[in-house]
């Protein structure tokens, strides 16, 4: 074998492990695109932070998100809307009783406090938010965390973006949050649904 044959080969396998790993991340995130995610299955599309790294889960919902070394993380889970429902509304806000019902997860389930909410838009469609404390107790230490969550309605589908910081100590949490929401409210309001 002459070193042009071996160097050849050499090539030759290089480029087959550089088309292996393409073809593994585009089998991970076929949807991905840079920042920018796009599920055809649920129709929506929502462009992360730059730098932010890009995740997918199965499980009992979809669910695709980013995160940063800090441990930021925004996330869209898609849940079917229950049976006694749908086909009956076409707004989140019409649904009887829903925003108690969140509020009951919040501040009953999860132990957190609510700081804000209301309804706004979210692409064209009517949107509920919340804006949410949570501490959690990890020995001697307590671990605090803002949480932003909206949720809109489509064809039986309710949609939920959910942006989470943590922070040292409650007021560290919160300035976080409040010096991160530029960042955080273009990637949570580039979501659109068809």
């Amino acid at each position: 074998m002459d070193s042009r044959t071996d160097k050849s080969g050499k090539i030759l396998l290089i480029l087959a492990i550089a088309l292996i790993g393409h073809l593994f991340i585009r089998i991970s995130y076929p949807e991905a695109s840079g920042n920018t995610y796009r599920s055809p299955r649920y129709g929506f599309n929502i462009s992360f932070p730059e730098g932010w790294t890009l995740f997918e889960k199965d499980g009992v919902k979809p669910l695709v998100g980013a995160g940063n070394k800090s441990g930021d993380r925004i996330t869209v889970t898609i849940d079917p809307l229950s049976a006694e429902y749908k086909g009956r509304y076409k707004d989140i806000t019409k649904i009887p009783g829903y925003t108690e019902y969140n509020r009951n997860v919040i501040t009953r389930v999860l132990r957190g406090y609510i700081l804000d909410g209301g309804v706004s838009r979210l692409n064209n469609h009517t949107a509920l938010w919340l804006k949410f404390a949570l501490v959690r107790k990890s020995g001697d230490k307590k671990n605090y965390a803002v949480v932003y969550q909206i949720q809109t309605l489509k064809e039986n589908h309710i949609y939920t973006i959910t942006a989470k910081l943590s922070g040292k100590g409650r007021t560290g949490a919160i300035k976080r949050f409040y010096k991160l929401w530029p960042v955080l409210e273009k990637a949570i309001f580039s979501f659109r649904l068809p």
